[in-house]
């Protein structure tokens, strides 16, 4: 029999030895082998009495810092005494985490890449705090900017002096000295065309791999780093990176050529990591380096069982398709059934905010049910990038609270969202994604400030082991030629885009390419808005529209939209492109006039379902009438345009109305408003109609610019929204507005607001 390193740790032969061999290497090297991290954990698991004799030693070693640790010895106190030499008494930096706040000092442009673990949002808050000038962050996604958010607006709760925004604007500047403005490259239109506004110190792009992303945010991103080094000519550049071996790309990928870069890749982990493979429902311990650890060793215990028992937390990682399918429920059926209902007075509230955010009933059952919520009543999480910001930030409160005990999720949990679990599950590995599968074993153990050696366990398919092996073990590179340089792609829609950002023919004040702006502008498509806001408005007012998506009163209007959206283009657009543009500007149609989130659901889902149809019939035929015979009304399923490729797709294909997803219908809305009406799109229709209004004058042009970009003409109530404020906080803010603008806020007297509500004005009173 071969030798078996995990069943000799499990046998507790020469542990000791091992431990005494892998923290003189530590000592010497650091912690940049995950092998012996690996060993370590197993040790804890299986002999913790002689791992407990070592373990603040070992912890000094590391140079967790941040962890209250007792020297045992003197080697302890040597790097103790480090710790004294890099930190004063408001830091705890590690010595990884330090070197990289110096050679972001020390540079102009620094792109580094670092495991997970270890700390790198950390690094970007002291940063931010202790800029003196204005500060950009570039994350992602919008999970992640709620993450930031968050988290830096607690460092200036009280701060009048500092902005904290999700967006770009000049407001509140009788108190503020400076800006933070966390930001995905999306939102970063702002930033340009005001770029003579702000004296930017730093601009931080974390998760900077994005740039890897094979669709038009890659370019995008792309496009954003060449017109923020353009821009911003004196501004300090750092690029973040998780397992890249490559983080020097990143110059010549965007044409950073002058003097004061500088890149390194970090390789020190602060977590230690095991593996399991399941086959046929056994588990078995596997390590990475099959030469140090030898075969599988069987398990006698279900470790998702296990975790779940003692109030922890998993991930299973799935595909979005097996999530709308609901398949990935059915096959960890035995774990959902292991998670009780959710008791807590805090969870019950986020659960109840959860449920009026989507618009859901709170039944199990009959119209408007939700699958999520009822999931979420058991601690049970489902989280993918198609859902709204606000679902988002309670679901991911809810679980950084310790209320989720499984959470099914995609990939968009890779973008360094801060949801450590105890154990992730990969439920299809995709060894042709590295970077994806190397990310998401990071969200398995997160590193702690208690005194105590932190942990995280992954589990695969067995079949799975040895593509886990290469995605560990191989190196990942990112390609050092921008998207923007690709002249063969075949997607020729981008071309015009990618060209102007390259010969900066790009206008910035609307988010445009030159040429696209003078197709807008020109004489054709002045008569196509000259007619759409005659059908629009009666005198000065927009007309009323049903909330009934095929009413007749839609037609002539989606046809003009549709005209100008092909001018914009420079072509016709194809079927599945116009059925997928019709959704958008109905669903634009809505908001226009006032309709709320839940509200434009509740439309889509009673279409969906013929809700009219069905009570007129239960009207005559009572209660108990059958309509699983009853076809669902089609729906179409959203899409990114342009895209010549895209085909029709039924969201409700060959379904009942009694089984359309209210789910499904939620999240689709949220891609419509947010992936296309809230990023090209959006920004081309208003510009049109503000083009229209500077060249004729229309009011009403202006008024449906202002609709389009604000979702309304109120002046207050525009003031309010640029000040990061919601419609739903208008019930408690509005009335007590006495003025607004780019100064501040001034409030009317004897104004009582709860705690919540004061923490959200107070920065913007005058």
């Amino acid at each position: 029999m071969k030798n078996n390193v995990i069943l000799d740790i499990k046998n507790k032969i020469e542990n000791e030895k091992r431990i005494v061999e892998i923290m003189n290497k530590i000592f010497k090297n650091g912690t940049t082998s995950a092998s012996d991290l690996e060993i370590l954990t197993y040790i804890m698991l299986y002999d913790y009495d002689i791992f407990k004799k070592y373990e603040s030693s070992l912890l000094i070693r590391m140079g967790l810092f941040y962890k209250n640790l007792i020297p045992n010895s003197f080697e302890d106190f040597l790097f103790l005494t480090y710790k004294d030499s890099i930190n004063s008494n408001e830091t705890s930096f590690t010595p990884i985490q330090n070197d990289i706040i110096t050679k972001i000092q020390l540079n102009k442009y620094f792109s580094f890449s670092s495991p997970t673990s270890t700390g790198k949002s950390y690094v970007f808050r002291y940063i931010v705090e202790n800029a003196i000038k204005d500060v950009v962050i570039i994350v992602p996604s919008r999970a992640l900017i709620n993450e930031y958010y968050k988290k830096i607006s607690e460092l200036y709760l009280f701060d009048k002096s500092v902005n904290v925004f999700t967006f770009v604007d000049k407001i509140n500047i009788q108190n503020s000295k400076r800006n933070i403005f966390i930001i995905t490259p999306e939102r970063t239109k702002d930033l340009f065309n005001k770029k003579d506004l702000f004296d930017i110190q730093y601009i931080l792009f974390d998760e900077a791999q994005l740039s890897e992303d094979r669709s038009v945010r890659g370019i995008y991103y792309d496009s954003v780093i060449r017109r923020s080094v353009k821009a911003f000519p004196n501004s300090k550049y750092v690029f973040a990176y998780p397992f890249i071996d490559n983080p020097e790309a990143q110059f010549k990928k965007n044409n950073i050529i002058e003097e004061g870069k500088y890149s390194f890749k970090y390789l020190n982990k602060n977590v230690g990591q095991i593996f399991y493979s399941e086959k046929d429902g056994n588990f078995y311990h596997f390590g990475i380096d099959k030469e140090i650890f030898g075969d599988k060793l069987l398990v006698d215990f279900d470790p998702m069982e296990q975790v779940i028992k003692r109030g922890g937390s998993a991930l299973i990682f799935c595909t979005k398709s097996k999530i709308y399918s609901k398949e990935i429920f059915k096959e960890f059926d035995k774990y959902i059934s292991m998670c009780s209902l959710r008791q807590e007075e805090e969870a019950l509230n986020l659960i109840e905010k959860f449920r009026v955010a989507i618009g859901a009933s709170n039944n199990d059952y009959g119209d408007y049910k939700s699958t999520m919520l009822m999931y979420l009543k058991r601690g049970v999480v489902i989280h993918h990038g198609s859902l709204p910001l606000v679902v988002r930030g309670i679901i991911e409160e809810f679980t950084q609270k310790g209320y989720c005990s499984l959470c099914f999720a995609t990939s968009t949990l890779e973008q360094g969202i801060n949801m450590p679990f105890d154990v992730v599950w990969i439920d299809r590995l995709n060894a042709s994604k590295p970077l994806e599968v190397k990310n998401l074993i990071g969200r398995a153990g997160r590193s702690t400030t208690s005194p105590n050696y932190d942990y995280g366990q992954i589990i695969i398919r067995d079949s799975s082991k040895s593509d886990l092996r290469k995605v560990i073990i191989n190196e990942v590179k990112i390609d050092d030629i921008s998207q923007l340089d690709i002249t063969t792609d075949v997607n020729d829609d981008y071309k015009e885009y990618k060209e102007s950002i390259k010969n900066g023919t790009f206008s910035e004040e609307y988010n445009l390419t030159n040429g696209e702006l003078e197709r807008i502008e020109s004489e054709k498509c002045g008569k196509y808005i000259d007619e759409l806001l005659e059908a629009m408005f009666d005198e000065n007012n927009i007309i009323t529209f049903s909330s009934e998506l095929d009413n007749i009163v839609y037609v002539h209007i989606i046809v003009l939209f549709e005209k100008i959206y092909e001018l914009y283009l420079n072509r016709q657009m194809v079927k599945c492109e116009k059925d997928i543009f019709d959704t958008a500007i109905k669903i634009m149609l809505w908001k226009i006039k006032g309709k709320t989130f839940s509200n434009i659901v509740s439309f889509r889902y009673a279409y969906a379902t013929k809700s009219t149809k069905r009570k007129e019939i239960l009207k005559e035929m009572g209660k108990d009438f059958d309509f699983s015979w009853m076809n669902a009304n089609y729906l179409v399923q959203f899409g990114n345009i342009p895209n010549k490729k895209a085909y029709s797709c039924n969201l409700n294909e060959n379904k009942s109305v009694l089984d359309v997803d209210y789910d499904r219908i939620m999240v689709d809305t949220y891609d419509y408003l947010d992936k296309l009406l809230g990023f090209r799109l959006g920004d081309m229709l208003y510009a049109a109609f503000y083009k229209f209004f500077e060249k004729t004058g229309d009011e009403r042009a202006l008024k449906l610019s202002k609709y389009i970009k604000y979702g309304t003409i109120d002046e207050k109530g525009i003031w309010l929204l640029r000040y990061g404020f919601e419609f739903e906080d208008f019930s408690w803010l509005y009335s007590k507005v006495e003025s607004i603008n780019e100064y501040g806020i001034k409030l009317a007297n004897e104004i009582n607001f709860n705690d919540i509500q004061k923490n959200k004005i107070y920065k913007f009173t005058i």
